[in-house]
């Protein structure tokens, strides 16, 4: 029987208990993601549509010298046969524009708008949005509206699947989760630790269900039908919004669309950062935004985070290895209760790493970020109470040329994404855009 010299065993058995329970259930949503999801991939093997609808590619872009060209030619590779791309430039004072001039020559099929002025009360990237789409006949005519962001890379073949995806799905948005880009050591070591938190946050399987309006897009993919994007009152209404996506799946839910996410399975890739520091500003923004500026919910967010995935584990190794030793000294007379207590964690590891290496499978991230997975975890607990603080010390968030100074809400104070929602009429193809329309708070 144990004494009370093993309390402290015991007690790092219970934590194991713990482990093995919540990384056993983790284990199995994300085997019920891989079966359940359809990836855009996986849409490439289903009937060829009778009729294709028209869709016209938004593209908003700032100073995006860096990354346009091959954007750019990745969109001419397309094989879709009614498609149309505009790219809206936001007040670029670089290259950004020549470079297109060269890139796009003798392609009818595309149009650059230029973007002057930045209204009071817009989130750049939203007004540059909304004025292609007023300006531009090909994108307000369009059957199908897609937004995507200047740093991603489309497969040939990923504007045709993502259509053939959304009509099977019968969906009013489908978004794209991108494969993301694992050159530098930040990418692969914490950007993982990001992406499972934001799915954390927003469950796919959960966002996808049809009796919830808890919606969740991917503004570097949001693939809408005509309808459902100008019933939800299209970008005006999430004009102060810094992360337009979430509010505009939101929108489209609570107008009885159905908007789904779908990993995109690499027909979608993306580098969203260069350095660390942009990633380190890009992600508390972010986080921000998903915990609706709330500081209480982002430390509640590290905490959780950092006992699930780096506290518990930590739990689980130590008890292996001592209740390991502790059989290995007294072989062959050790203890019978031993061996379950070096069974749990043993399980629970095992648990917890099948998880990351079947998420990281289907996100596409390097199988060899599971191991290390613990490190990022402690980074990105890192970032939500850096982004919590932030918050409360009133640090502007520095995006795309601008500030935006970001007030701390507590539980049920309203929210950009929170709108209340009143389906708008559907304009006619030759009628001029419709009033941009206010949101009403809920």
């Amino acid at each position: 029987m144990p004494t009370y010299a093993d309390i402290p065993l015991l007690l790092l058995a219970l934590a194991s208990a713990g482990l093995l329970a919540y990384w056993s259930v983790a284990l199995l949503t994300v085997r019920r993601l891989r079966s359940t999801l359809l990836t855009p991939r996986q849409a490439l093997a289903l009937p060829e549509l009778p009729s294709w609808p028209s869709v016209c590619v938004v593209i908003p872009a700032h100073n995006e010298s860096r990354v346009i060209a091959g954007l750019a030619k990745s969109l001419r590779q397309q094989d879709y046969p009614h498609l149309r791309v505009v790219f809206s430039l936001d007040r670029c004072t670089d290259d950004t524009e020549a470079i297109l001039a060269t890139e796009l020559a003798g392609d009818t099929r595309f149009r650059v708008h230029q973007v002057s002025a930045w209204p009071e009360g817009w989130a750049g990237k939203v007004n540059a949005v909304w004025s292609a789409v007023r300006a531009c006949p090909e994108a307000y005519g369009a059957d199908l509206l897609l937004f995507a962001d200047a740093d991603t890379l489309f497969d040939p073949r990923c504007v045709r699947a993502s259509v053939k995806l959304m009509t099977h799905r019968q969906v009013g948005l489908l978004s794209l989760l991108s494969s993301l880009t694992h050159r530098a050591w930040f990418e692969r070591l914490v950007q993982p630790a990001a992406t499972t938190q934001l799915m954390r946050t927003f469950p796919p399987l959960r966002v996808n269900r049809d009796r919830t309006t808890r919606g969740m897009a991917n503004g570097q993919f949001m693939l809408f039908t005509r309808e459902a994007y100008f019933r939800a009152g299209g970008h005006p209404s999430v004009r102060e919004a810094l992360l337009e996506d979430l509010a505009m799946a939101q929108r489209v839910k609570r107008t009885g669309h159905m908007a789904e996410v779908a990993f995109a399975d690499a027909m979608l890739t993306c580098r969203m950062y260069e350095s660390y520091d942009a990633f380190c500003r890009g992600w508390k923004r972010i986080f921000t935004e998903s915990a609706r500026q709330s500081p209480a919910r982002l430390y509640k967010a590290a905490i959780t985070t950092l006992l699930e995935t780096v506290i518990l584990p930590a739990a689980g190794a130590v008890c292996l290895v001592w209740s390991g030793l502790r059989i290995a000294t007294d072989w062959p007379n050790a203890p019978a209760w031993l061996w379950p207590v070096a069974g749990l964690p043993l399980l629970g590891l095992v648990c917890y790493q099948l998880t990351m290496i079947l998420g990281f499978r289907l996100g596409r991230a390097p199988l060899s970020s599971a191991l290390i997975f613990p490190l990022g975890s402690v980074a990105v607990c890192w970032l939500l109470v850096a982004a919590g603080l932030d918050l409360q010390r009133g640090v502007p968030i520095r995006w795309a040329g601008r500030q935006y100074l970001l007030k701390p809400r507590k539980r049920g104070q309203w929210h950009p994404a929170e709108f209340a929602v009143v389906p708008a009429q559907i304009p006619s193809r030759d009628a001029p855009p419709p009033d941009e329309p206010v949101p009403a708070k809920l």
